[in-house]
């Protein structure tokens, strides 16, 4: 059995023994208001016409496209993780919304993924290029075009 799988597994019951335990500790209003709270913050984060205008204004800013939508994309893990009821996967959300862990996550992550999967081109042919005629041009009128010298 793989690791993920085991986390995923073990995941719901330790996050119910934490909620038990914060509710017999501080309170079932605290842990209820909490997890209604994380629940609509996440739902946030999810929102989509608000998503696509933050990535819409960093590209016309002239931002990197995929830096942009690799933090759009922890940004929506992060909502995920507020989403789901529980204190460790609202400590990941609250954790992968931090900046410096957005761009840490970007750079050590997706990053070397995205440079692994650029190849170069192979062959003779460069399916990009093509042959470049470099000159001028002079537009003419017509009408001298077609006038008979005398």
């Amino acid at each position: 059995m793989s690791a993920l799988l085991r986390v995923i597994w073990w995941l719901p019951l330790i996050e119910l023994a934490g909620l038990i335990w914060v509710g017999s500790e501080l309170g079932i209003l605290f842990v209820l208001f909490w997890t209604v709270g994380s629940f609509l913050w996440g739902g946030s984060l999810l929102a989509g016409p608000a998503r696509i205008e933050t990535l819409q204004r960093a590209l016309h800013a002239g931002q990197d496209e995929l830096e942009m939508m690799a933090d759009q994309l922890i940004v929506t893990l992060a909502g995920i993780c507020l989403i789901i009821p529980g204190f460790l996967t609202d400590a990941l959300g609250l954790f992968l919304l931090l900046p410096w862990t957005r761009q840490r996550f970007y750079r050590n992550f997706l990053e070397p993924l995205v440079i692994r999967m650029q190849v170069p081109p192979v062959g003779p042919h460069d399916p990009f290029g093509g042959t470049t005629v470099d000159g001028d041009f002079y537009r003419k009128d017509r009408q001298r075009l077609f006038k008979e010298d005398d």
